[in-house]
């Protein structure tokens, strides 16, 4: 093998390595965003799960527009629909006492619909 084709060959390879390795590390980078993202919305959720006040740990607009802004449009589409539901099953569900404390009757409704977020839009990998 000449010189030349030699070296053509070895800065061919070393510029492929460098791209494939610069690739991976965006891809690990974008993960390590979009699980950063995920974990305060996740937190809040779970605390709701198991509060007997399920909607009072809402994830803030900041931490749902941040989160969205990972996901896909038809993801996306999916992720504000129910979220939607489940604010929506939330409010139907709200019953305020005579003292003006906020109690959640039908918890099991409201708790299937968190676990539909954490299930489908929330996980951590």
């Amino acid at each position: 093998m000449e010189p030349s084709t030699a070296f053509l060959l070895t800065a061919l390879t070393g510029l492929i390595g460098y791209l494939i390795g610069n690739w991976l590390t965006i891809g690990r980078d974008k993960r390590k965003e979009r699980i950063e993202a995920v974990k305060p919305v996740r937190t809040k959720l779970l605390n709701a799960l198991h509060s007997t006040t399920p909607y009072s740990a809402y994830p803030t607009i900041e931490e749902l527009d941040l989160l969205r802004s990972y996901f896909g449009k038809r993801k996306r589409k999916n992720f504000m629909a129910a979220l939607k539901s489940y604010g929506d099953i939330c409010q139907l569900y709200e019953h305020r006492t005579k003292t003006g404390a906020v109690e959640y009757t039908h918890t099991k409704e409201i708790e299937q619909a968190i676990e539909h977020l954490l299930d489908n839009f929330l996980k951590i990998h």
